[in-house]
């Protein structure tokens, strides 16, 4: 499979799963054909001489939308087809006409059935959401009985297992929202009821449970499951008490993944080499967090979004070498141990050095995932509907637009977590970075645009001469409209600037006349209909005195955007995030505009030819 990550090798026994599609994986494709990034060959790699047929099965790319007929409507959704429901999936899938003529319900547990094969050591588990009168709250978990669900708990008609997998599995979500969500959840227990999903009829082949999670009826449970960051809470302990059923079963210790590495780092040298740093994984003593890591995996990729394979690696630092010298590279970090491998790190971006050339520091200080950032939609049959597509919310890789808008300006650039600056494992220092690009996106009040820790770095390396590339849609909103007196003055002081309003009520802002963004025409940001976010309220803004507004919102009053200098440095504050203008023309004629202003070619900054095993102190807090 060629990808723009590379090549990846997948094998497929194909005498297991015949009559459905296997999922092979996330890969990312460039539009078209190419043979180089965009391909699948299929190969005979059987080492069985014995002339066995091998067949040479169809291969599909993405979900595609929906096209079986709606079992009571008699149409086709229209919709992709990751959204229709299980009766439907389960005939695209392959399955007979037995698994989903009986209805959504029951064909869920009927597919895991047939989906089984010889050998499987296999778990059905399902999550819900509840509704009852309005006033109820909290989890509740189930095993099938015949009994209705008025809280009764026989688990003796359940399918062997069933108990003790919905045991382990309510534990575990009980304990973690309590100890890192809500200490006063609502544990409703275990029970038992006729829920068709359930029942050993249809799924007699593995054991089988369903969790409540919450009520969706009252305005408080809806609220936490309306919130990303809840959810990804409760994925996490399903999972964990699914390996701790097996383990129990078994009699052996669980092995539980990792969390994603902190505080990961990026800097580039000459010779083609990278230098990229992290923070081992957080762990608890409350059973919330994985396991600790034993080793990590940095995966690289020219364009951000394809990566390679990945590097193993023993250490919290990694560097690679024998990169083509002056160009751009992306990298991300897991952590692994014997339970598997973490979510990965933030995407971040180096350029490789090249002798004599500016430097820069790209910080990634958009962290923000809850339920404000909901995805409005119009959907039929419901209206408008806020929904929780990660993709149009916060991909954590929003380093790449600014990377590729640099990629024809003389600068060489490493980049860097917030959370690293904060800490301290990166300096900010004019004499290791002309100027720092530091990103906010929609970090707002409880993520903190910029921190009091934040806004005392920034101030000491622009008194220091370092120059400063400040975008975000929130930074007014949180530092003045919310912010303490040191933070609003840290807005008018170092950033000289007037917070107007919350919303500029547009979504396009031009040049002014005079400023370093003259003529530079109309720049429209995503209203979530492109390839970022929804900025929902960008902010209104205008220079003080001293300061010069560089750009204005389109049939307004409103400034979007504000240069200043001040002593040896300059700062280019833009009201909305970066990385949400459209066109990537437009982007990097901004970035060409921030560049001149900066004239950051002419900065020295210390250079290295190659980083070697040893040095990997000259980044440390103390610098080089």
């Amino acid at each position: 499979m060629s990808h723009t990550g590379g090549q990846t090798h997948i094998r497929v026994d194909q005498e297991r799963d015949g009559w459905t599609w296997v999922f092979l994986g996330r890969f990312h494709f460039n539009a078209g054909l190419d043979s180089v990034s965009g391909s699948v060959s299929l190969v005979n790699d059987s080492s069985d001489t014995a002339g066995d047929t091998v067949a040479a099965d169809a291969v599909r790319f993405g979900g595609g939308m929906g096209d079986v007929l709606g079992e009571n409507s008699g149409t086709v959704s229209g919709r992709p087809r990751w959204e229709e429901g299980a009766r439907t999936f389960t005939q695209f899938m392959g399955a007979p006409i037995d698994v989903y003529s009986g209805g959504d319900v029951t064909a869920r547990s009927k597919f895991a059935a047939w989906a089984h094969q010889p050998g499987d050591d296999s778990v059905y588990f399902s999550w819900h959401s509840n509704a009852a009168s309005g006033t109820s709250r909290g989890t509740a978990s189930y095993v099938y009985s015949s009994n209705p669900p008025d809280g009764s708990y026989d688990p003796t008609q359940s399918a062997s297992g069933s108990a003790e997998l919905m045991n382990a599995v309510h534990d575990e979500i009980i304990n973690d929202i309590r100890n890192a969500w809500d200490p006063t959840w609502t544990d409703r227990g275990y029970a038992s009821a006729y829920f068709g999903e359930l029942n050993p009829t249809y799924n007699g082949v593995m054991p089988s449970a369903m969790t409540l999670v919450a009520f969706h009826d009252n305005a408080s449970d809806a609220a936490h499951l309306a919130n990303p960051r809840f959810r990804q809470l409760l994925a996490r302990a399903i999972y964990q008490g699914i390996v701790k059923y097996f383990a129990n079963r078994d009699a052996v210790t669980p092995q539980l993944l990792p969390e994603p590495p902190r505080e990961v780092e990026a800097h580039a040298g000459g010779a083609g080499t990278i230098l990229v740093n992290w923070e081992p994984p957080l762990t608890d003593a409350h059973g919330v967090l994985g396991d600790a890591a034993d080793s990590y995996a940095v995966y690289t990729s020219l364009d951000g979004y394809g990566f390679d394979g990945g590097t193993p690696t023993m250490d919290t630092s990694l560097i690679i070498s024998g990169l083509d010298p002056n160009s751009i590279h992306f990298v991300r970090v897991a952590a692994r141990n014997t339970g598997g491998e973490s979510l990965p790190s933030e995407t971040l971006a180096v350029r490789t050095l090249a002798p004599g050339a500016a430097r820069a520091l790209l910080v990634n200080d958009f962290d923000r995932l809850d339920q404000d950032q909901l995805v409005a939609e119009s959907v039929p049959t419901l209206g408008v509907v806020e929904r929780m597509i990660l993709e149009r919310m916060n991909t954590f890789n929003y380093v790449v637009q600014h990377a590729e808008a640099l990629r024809g300006l003389p600068v060489a650039f490493d980049s860097t977590s917030n959370e690293a600056v904060i800490s301290g494992r990166v300096t900010l220092a004019p004499s290791l970075h002309g100027a720092v690009f530091w990103a906010t996106g929609e970090d707002s009040i409880a993520d903190e645009t910029l921190s009091d820790e934040e806004q005392q770095l920034l101030e000491t390396y622009l008194a220091s001469g370092g120059d400063l590339f400040l975008s975000g849609a929130e930074i007014g909103w949180d530092l003045v409209q919310n912010g303490a007196a040191s933070d609003q003055d840290f807005y008018q002081d170092v950033l000289m600037s007037s917070y107007v309003a919350d919303d500029s009520g547009v979504y396009e802002a031009s040049g002014v006349t005079g400023s370093i963004f003259e003529g530079i025409g109309s720049i429209q940001f995503d209203d979530g209909s492109h390839d970022t976010y929804d900025v929902s309220y960008p902010d209104a803004i205008t220079a003080l005195p001293g300061a010069t507004d560089c750009m204005t919102y389109a049939g307004t009053a409103f400034g979007a955007c504000v240069e200043l200098e001040v002593g040896g440095s300059k700062v280019v504050y833009l009201g909305f995030p970066f990385e949400t203008i459209i066109s990537a023309a437009h982007r990097e004629g901004v970035m060409a505009g921030v560049f001149e202003f900066m004239d950051l070619d002419s900065k020295d900054v210390i250079f290295y030819d190659e980083f070697e095993v040893g040095d990997l102190s000259r980044w440390s807090s103390q610098g080089p």
